[in-house]
């Protein structure tokens, strides 16, 4: 009995974490509630009202030629660039909230401006590990996903023991 429930605690860890890690959401709103969720589970100050927050594309929906170039530098062929970035602009992992104002500002702009004009003065905890991040690529976004799978089983107690 213990093999067959240590094998079904396996394949259910494994199916809810695709659901957070490599997950590709086009629909906004469900994007958004998730955010919002992890973001009120870490959060030590009280945000007043999350309606008036947008969702951010870290990694932006029509990157310019910075974006590209980083990525170009950093071993992306030129015949891959496109791929590339649309398979992480709608992952989880590069999502996030900001004010509205703030959002329609970062629009996009490269990382680091984001980071250090508009990240690190948002009071959301889920932006708070962003201040930290030197560089976005698809280890950045995959390390982001594993930790809001974490949160995510916690969230919606989900225990897989």
């Amino acid at each position: 009995i213990e093999k067959v429930r240590k094998a079904l605690k396996d394949k259910m860890t494994s199916a809810f974490e695709k659901s957070f890690v490599g997950k590709t959401i086009e629909k906004g709103q469900v994007a958004k509630y998730i955010l919002k969720k992890i973001d009120s589970c870490q959060q030590t100050a009280e945000i007043q009202d999350y309606y008036v927050l947008t969702l951010e594309h870290i990694l932006p929906q029509n990157p310019d030629k910075k974006w590209r170039n980083f990525y170009k530098k950093n071993g992306v062929k030129e015949k891959d660039l496109e791929q590339y970035m649309d398979d992480l602009t709608n992952r989880l992992g590069n999502l996030t909230l900001l004010l509205e104002k703030m959002n329609e500002k970062a629009k996009n702009q490269f990382f680091t401006k984001k980071r250090d004009e508009f990240y690190k003065k948002s009071k959301l905890a889920i932006n708070k590990g962003l201040q930290a991040s030197s560089i976005w690529a698809s280890g950045s976004i995959k390390t982001r996903e594993e930790l809001f799978f974490d949160k995510a089983k916690d969230i919606w107690k989900i225990d897989f023991s």
